[in-house]
């Protein structure tokens, strides 16, 4: 039997084993984690104090540590729960073995982290919550087995769209599916073909996005277009699984006497922990390359230049702080990365994501590439004209047949 109990400011899962099946996890936690219920994953190191044998009926019992409170949640440890993002239930609601698992030992918190690309919070007042009496009727209304088979997703999508941006592109491609699909008695195996659609439609979604801030441009700030387009960051550049903030980096040739803290707005990292850096700009129209040609040639404008030597000397520092700055980092963002990951500076490269191209000429768009191949080692320059033709060969990709 599990159960979810609150005491003090922790969450605890309490597992008491049948009779017949008293010793199978301490021989299991001796060496290697173990599966409850095929929901909760725990190891030795989990475990809340000592094993409890104070029990009513003298039966042993095992007390994980299941998460800790912050501010008004309780912050669920996402290695038990097996979730790429972060979990936060509300200190008022209910919490309980249910919470967690649905019919026939799904995880819940599972497949709404399928879904979305952010943390997942129930009840309060934080952005993006979804209100407990929501939650609810999604537990209510989790599908069973079979329907799972086929409709899962888009039946969770439909409930949490309101509260979490990134889930809407599936709602749409699950909507398309589930409206030329038909029930059959046996599981229908999704075809590649599906996925192929729900691709087309993800990037639909982020070029509209883009489309609409370009529509009212100078109504937004660079911060702005920095939240807007580091939100799509994983999905049209892959290799990324996240982005760190005023990154620190030690400047040590500036000034003989003393280091200097330089910031970095945003760092890129891989999936391997490997550190890039990007800078995105408001799109202004004439900030790329000279309207005049300096002798026969369109030259690079002071705010690309500048925006180009600026990633160039984050490049040079991060790779002269080295091991040492791979620690510094990795211990101020652990938070923020995989369980295990370690930041690693190795020859970083760099984007910027800046102006406007639909209104170059053809012999400024010519000289503008030739100027994006000088840096290509080190840099990658994308204008935002240019993300949107990516974003459109990517749609072209993925709506047609293979």
């Amino acid at each position: 039997m599990i159960s979810i109990e609150k005491k003090d400011r922790h969450l605890l899962l309490i597992y008491e084993p049948e009779e017949t099946d008293s010793e199978w996890l301490n021989l299991k936690l001796g060496y290697e984690s173990a599966n409850l219920r095929r929901i909760y994953t725990v190891s030795i190191e989990d475990i809340f104090g000592n094993i409890d044998t104070a029990h009513d009926d003298g039966e042993t019992r095992y007390i994980f540590h299941l998460g800790d409170m912050e501010g008004e949640y309780y912050k669920i440890n996402p290695t038990i729960i097996g979730t790429k993002h972060g979990i936060y239930l509300h200190v008022e609601m209910p919490i309980n073995d249910k919470t967690f698992r649905a019919y026939r030992d799904i995880s819940i918190f599972k497949h709404i982290d399928e879904l979305i690309d952010q943390d997942i919070r129930v009840g309060g007042d934080a952005p993006g919550a979804i209100p407990i009496e929501q939650f609810e009727r999604l537990l209510r209304q989790f599908p069973n087995s079979t329907e799972l088979t086929h409709y899962a997703k888009a039946k969770i999508t439909r409930i949490i769209k309101d509260y979490f941006e990134t889930a809407a592109p599936a709602d749409i491609a699950f909507e398309k599916y589930l409206k030329t699909q038909k029930l059959r008695p046996k599981a229908k195996i999704i075809s590649a073909q599906y996925f192929r659609e729900y691709e087309a439609e993800k990037y639909r979604f982020i070029e509209a996005q883009i489309q609409k801030y370009l529509e009212e441009e100078n109504s937004y700030s660079e911060n702005d277009w920095q939240n807007l387009i580091l939100d799509f960051i994983p999905l049209i550049f892959p290799k990324y699984i996240c982005a760190l903030k005023k990154v620190s980096v030690k400047d040590f040739y500036s000034n003989e006497l003393k280091t200097i803290n330089r910031e970095i707005d945003i760092a890129l990292i891989d999936a391997d922990g490997h550190l890039d850096v990007i800078e995105i700009k408001k799109p202004i129209s004439d900030c790329l390359v000279s309207p005049r040609k300096y002798r026969d040639n369109y030259t690079p404008r002071n705010e690309l230049a500048g925006a180009v030597m600026q990633v160039e000397k984050y490049i040079f520092h991060l790779n002269k702080w080295g091991v040492e700055g791979e620690r510094a980092i990795t211990k101020k963002y652990q938070g923020y990365l995989p369980s295990d990951m370690t930041i690693r500076i190795t020859n970083p490269k760099a984007i910027i994501i800046a102006g406007r191209t639909n209104n170059l000429s053809e012999s400024q768009k010519f000289d503008f590439e030739v100027i994006k191949r000088k840096y290509a080692h080190i840099v990658d320059i994308i204008s935002y004209d240019d993300l949107l033709a990516r974003l459109s060969r990517l749609i072209d990709r993925f709506s047609k047949s293979p």
